[in-house]
């Protein structure tokens, strides 16, 4: 086993069919049984985008532009997690509290019911600057809510903290 970027990368033995070296052996990559901020970029689909995105090295201006967010998105994401900014309210309510000496405005973040709409609404200058434009909207403080959304439904504990009753 190795263990890489918070991902366990687990190497099979060859097949009795499969000839005797490196490239023959089989790489199955493992979730994390607890997800973090550190960690949830690898696992949470919109962030395994934005993390493509960042190493795009092509001259779709479509995908420069969110090369060009996509770093600093990723990195606000996790300093949220990190200062446990993120908190549900209701079911479709999340809000992200400031980050001491950032900034003082708490910004709501809401989960869209309707399918014609973007996914995810926020009240911050960014995304609503966006949405008049006609632009895609979207927000570092979207992004940390998915992650936040992503960490609770599926981390697991530890193997040795299973109770086998």
């Amino acid at each position: 086993m190795i263990k890489t970027d918070g991902r366990k990368i687990i190497r099979t033995e060859p097949t009795n069919t499969q000839p005797m070296h490196s490239d023959s052996y089989t790489t199955k990559v493992e979730p994390p049984y607890s997800y973090n901020s550190h960690n949830i970029v690898h696992w949470e689909p919109e962030s395994k985008k934005l993390l493509v995105f960042s190493q795009y090295m092509g001259g779709d201006p479509v995908k420069l532009e969110i090369k060009k967010h996509a770093k600093s998105w990723l990195a606000k994401a996790g300093t949220f997690l990190d200062n446990k900014c993120i908190e549900k309210k209701t079911r479709w309510k999340y809000i992200c509290k400031p980050l001491d000496g950032y900034n003082k405005t708490t910004y709501s973040i809401f989960i869209n019911q309707d399918p014609t709409g973007p996914e995810m609404e926020c009240n911050c200058q960014g995304f609503q600057t966006k949405i008049q434009k006609g632009e895609e909207p979207f927000c570092s403080h979207c992004l940390a809510v998915k992650q936040f959304i992503h960490i609770n439904q599926h981390s697991r504990a530890p193997p040795e903290r299973i109770s086998r009753k």
